[in-house]
């Protein structure tokens, strides 16, 4: 990718530098940017107003603070999985579900392995990523990761592959999920889902779109995952010592100009128009992604605002952006899946293979191996 004089676009003092961060590439002590941020990705988390509980004031704010619980902490979601699992009387006993992720998805499912202390690369002393130290076994990992069980016994096998993150629009539209993972850019699938389902039932076009708008939620995920990684403990006995903040990994998306271009003037000129105020607004308006721009970001509403405030604040991850990072994702899905997978064997007869955190830690240590065999001995 081409270094790019970063100070001469339109765009320079609106994007924040952690943003600019994402493109950064620091070589002989020399720093380059090889790219322009246009949003900033994390997990969010979708549902529907008209899916809320009727009574959720009343038995799911206990804090009176306007908000459900089940929004504002990982223990309260649980118990509302939970509830809806238990009182699902379809024959099948698969017409209601709470909490929906693909959780072989380390992107989407990182939360249950961020929060907890582990981190994807450590640095140097230069402030550069080192590789060699991978840290998915880091601090408390374990707890969330059998966290990530517990979650799976209220979902459906799906969640050890793709299914839900290929069928989450439709199953939120339909209302068997109450709620999904997903990130801003896919907002307007969710819309278009919504829009049909609410035309099934005899609004026009124009009314079922407006409808959807109006009752489609994009929010973060709950704030708070409990310390100790037990989702089935009762929120109301619990203090703020024992929650530990949610940490999100989040990605910068941006634009890139090609180091063999033969029109490099030509195509920075692109970039400058692309990353302007005016484009990244209609961007922002047409698919729902959160601007890295503030000028964009403070005109779009309180969600992008939010996503800026975790990002400032830490609960926000960024993936690293190193050519190592590659070689993360197969390590950390066989095992998320793995775990994940627990949670159905006993139903299916078979025997748990982590049982306790005690195995939970050779998984996630076998990450930290394997993505660096994928490195480095592999590649060899």
């Amino acid at each position: 990718m081409l270094p790019i004089d970063i100070t001469t676009l339109d765009c320079y003092e609106q994007v924040p530098e952690e943003a600019w961060e994402a493109f950064k590439l620091v070589s002989e002590g020399e720093t380059y940017h090889c790219g322009v941020p246009v949003n900033i990705q994390e997990p969010m988390l979708f549902y529907r107003t008209d899916m809320l509980p009727e009574n959720w004031e009343s038995n799911w704010d206990d804090d009176k603070n306007g908000v459900a619980d089940f929004l504002e902490n990982w223990n309260d979601l649980y118990a509302y999985s939970k509830l809806l699992r238990d009182t699902d009387s379809s024959a099948n006993k698969d017409s209601q579900y709470g909490f929906m992720a693909s959780l072989n998805n380390l992107y989407l499912s990182s939360q249950f392995v961020l929060s907890y202390g582990a981190y994807i690369f450590g640095t140097n002393d230069d402030g550069t990523l080192n590789p060699k130290d991978i840290g998915f076994a880091a601090n408390d990992s374990v707890y969330g990761l059998s966290a990530l069980k517990q979650m799976a016994a209220l979902m459906n096998e799906g969640c050890i592959d793709d299914t839900i993150t290929l069928n989450r629009y439709e199953k939120i539209a339909n209302g068997t999920y109450f709620c999904a993972v997903s990130t801003p850019d896919t907002y307007s699938l969710f819309i278009e889902k919504l829009a049909l389902q609410y035309e099934a039932g005899g609004l026009s076009k124009e009314e079922a779109t407006s409808k959807a708008k109006e009752n489609l939620m994009m929010v973060e995920l709950p704030s708070k995952m409990p310390a100790n990684g037990d989702l089935s403990t009762d929120s109301s006995s619990m203090s703020d010592d024992d929650f530990v903040d949610t940490v999100v990994m989040g990605g910068v998306n941006g634009y890139g100009i090609s180091s063999y271009t033969e029109n490099r003037e030509a195509c920075l000129e692109f970039v400058n128009f692309a990353t302007s105020y005016e484009m990244i607004k209609t961007r922002a308006d047409m698919l729902g992604i959160a601007a890295t721009r503030k000028d964009v970001a403070k005109d779009s509403g309180e969600v992008t605002d939010m996503i800026f405030n975790s990002l400032a604040e830490g609960r926000i991850y960024l993936m690293p952006s190193i050519k190592a990072v590659d070689q993360i994702w197969v390590p950390a899905q066989t095992e998320m899946a793995d775990i994940a997978k627990d949670a159905f064997r006993l139903k299916n007869g078979e025997t748990e293979k982590y049982p306790s955190v005690t195995e939970i830690k050779v998984a996630v240590e076998r990450i930290n191996q394997n993505v660096y065999d994928a490195i480095y001995t592999l590649a060899d």
